[in-house]
């Protein structure tokens, strides 16, 4: 074989393994890949001697491969009580371009305003991919002897994001 021909051959190879190193790396940790959009708020209701108001919101993936939800939090913007409050089951899976609907119970807000308090949500996701690379990361590092484990890197499988819950149109 000449050595132009094998020159070709690994520019093909090359070509046809970047391709889904591409795809893996575009998709690893893009900005804001879920979007929250609500889809109805319920009028207040007494829940245990306190007022809470039950919220609907439909999740939406915006990237182009899946992503896994380890938790999502709800929380008014004004008030400054804890984040608690899940909209999805932890570990979810959310396919590419898909969506879900998930609710949570909220207590009422404390202001005297009669417009409804505008909501943020907290959450933590990662691809699939991710997922999966770190987990078997960390599974390895557990069975490493413990002067190794000290001295290598451990990442976060999950990334934190925030953004405000859209209205419904």
């Amino acid at each position: 074989m000449s050595r132009r021909t094998k020159l070709i051959l690994v520019g093909i190879f090359l070509v046809l393994l970047a391709i889904p190193a591409w795809h893996v790396g575009s998709n690893w940790n893009p900005a804001n890949p879920i979007r929250f959009r609500l889809v109805s708020r319920e009028t207040l209701q007494e829940i245990d001697g306190r007022l809470m108001e039950r919220v609907e919101v439909e999740v939406l993936n915006t990237s182009t491969s899946p992503r896994y939800i380890q938790t999502t939090m709800l929380k008014r913007v004004k008030e400054h009580y804890d984040p608690f409050l899940n909209v999805l089951n932890r570990g979810t899976v959310i396919p590419a371009g898909g969506t879900l609907r998930g609710g949570a119970s909220l207590p009422a807000a404390k202001e005297d305003s009669t417009e409804p308090a505008a909501l943020v949500v907290f959450y933590t996701q990662a691809s699939t991919t991710r997922h999966r690379v770190f987990s078997w990361y960390y599974w390895l590092l557990g069975h490493l002897p413990a002067s190794l484990q000290e001295r290598l890197w451990t990442p976060a499988i999950y990334v934190l994001s925030e953004t405000t819950l859209e209205s419904s149109p």
